[in-house]
């Protein structure tokens, strides 16, 4: 009899040790990314897991070069042209540091990033952080082979680039999935406590803006979506419009849905930009539905802050602030702890995102996304 309770036991042992392997539930290696299949197979959605984040030091003042000779070790960010916040943040925090640092606007072409990267080499870089503005597809060979030659630290900032051997290179990142995520958690939040679920003379409809073809964004909307209906809002309730990237598009396909669902009488409105549930927006105005009757999540901020700044009613509740700032200022850190502490850089950093509204914008969002705001 023992035996057999013996037998039973570790042969269940066996099967959950299967079952927690087959399911994504084993712990990783630090430093490493995995895939999990958190979410149902259609669609697919990659889970990032962050790794530790370094410590993002305070904004310190720039120090010219000048008044630290021979400061070491020298660290480059190349971004496309105008990303003035993220620069900014990756010099003050290299600086903090104790570190050298400049900024190089990217390339729109291949083979000048390329040059670019190796002028910043032979002119004594140790960390390159770069965002790829030019075709991604075969860069990321050539990058990888510049650095390995130059004994310097090559860590991406967007898109997820290869060494040519298939291996990613390091990168910091936002998580899409994380993003809307709190999309979803902001937008269930404010639905629960706006009683509309509750009150049956409410008929609560939800549009997931999505694009087609656009990954990142459907990972977004995906899990945004898996929020809300954990809230309690029923699939029969939520819909997937399609649209492009633009306002206008936005607008008519929202007004469509509109039309086909007059019994509808309050509305959640969420995508993967804010320009998209801006355009939403419009929809709902001329159509008649007030912004009492909305509570609509962005993300960006870059169309809810318009309203906020001049202090308008908008059903724009809150946006998820993309700050890149703190992007620029962890790419440093990365740099730093590889350069000056022998770390190897993870394969994946996440860089949180933060909920922001009326209340709380002008303190949190960075200068230069506040200034496009208005008054």
């Amino acid at each position: 009899m023992i035996k057999h309770s013996w037998f039973y036991l570790v042969a269940l042992l066996a099967l959950c040790t299967l079952v927690q392997a087959a399911c994504g539930l084993g712990t990783p290696a630090m430093g490493t990314a995995f895939i999990s299949l958190t979410a149902p197979p259609a669609p697919f959605l990659p889970v990032l897991k962050p790794t530790t984040t370094p410590v993002i030091p305070t904004a310190a003042p720039v120090l010219p070069t000048a008044t630290r000779p021979g400061a070491v070790p020298l660290y480059v960010v190349f971004n496309p042209p105008g990303d003035n916040d993220l620069q900014n943040a990756f010099i003050r925090a290299a600086n903090s540091f104790g570190a050298d640092a400049r900024q190089v606007n990217d390339a729109p072409d291949a083979q000048t990033e390329i040059a670019q990267v190796n002028h910043a080499i032979q002119s004594g870089a140790k960390g390159i952080a770069i965002q790829v503005f030019a075709p991604a597809a075969g860069l990321g060979a050539a990058l990888s082979q510049a650095a390995r030659s130059g004994g310097v630290v090559l860590i991406t900032l967007d898109p997820l680039i290869s060494d040519g051997s298939g291996k990613t290179l390091p990168i910091v990142r936002f998580d899409d999935v994380e993003m809307g995520r709190n999309v979803g958690e902001a937008a269930a939040k404010l639905l629960t406590q706006s009683g509309w679920l509750k009150d049956s003379s409410k008929k609560v409809g939800v549009i997931s803006l999505e694009v087609n073809g656009q990954l990142s964004c459907n990972m977004r909307a995906y899990a945004a979506k898996e929020a809300i209906k954990a809230a309690g809002v029923a699939d029969e309730q939520i819909f997937l419009p399609q649209v492009d990237m633009t306002e206008n598009d936005s607008q008519d396909t929202t007004a469509a849905i509109l039309k086909s669902h007059p019994d509808k009488t309050n509305w959640v409105v969420f995508g993967c930009t804010d320009t998209a549930v801006a355009g939403a927006l419009k929809a709902f105005d001329a159509g008649g539905v007030t912004t009492d009757d909305i509570i609509a999540i962005g993300i960006g901020a870059n169309e809810a802050c318009v309203p906020w700044a001049a202090r308008q009613p908008t059903a724009f509740k809150g946006s998820l602030n993309i700050s890149r700032r703190d992007l620029g200022r962890t790419a440093a850190a990365v740099l730093n702890d590889a350069v000056v502490h022998g770390k190897t850089p993870p394969t994946v950093t996440i860089v949180p995102t933060t909920l922001i509204d009326a209340t709380n914008f002008k303190t949190l969002m960075d200068p230069a996304a506040l200034a496009k705001c208005g008054p």
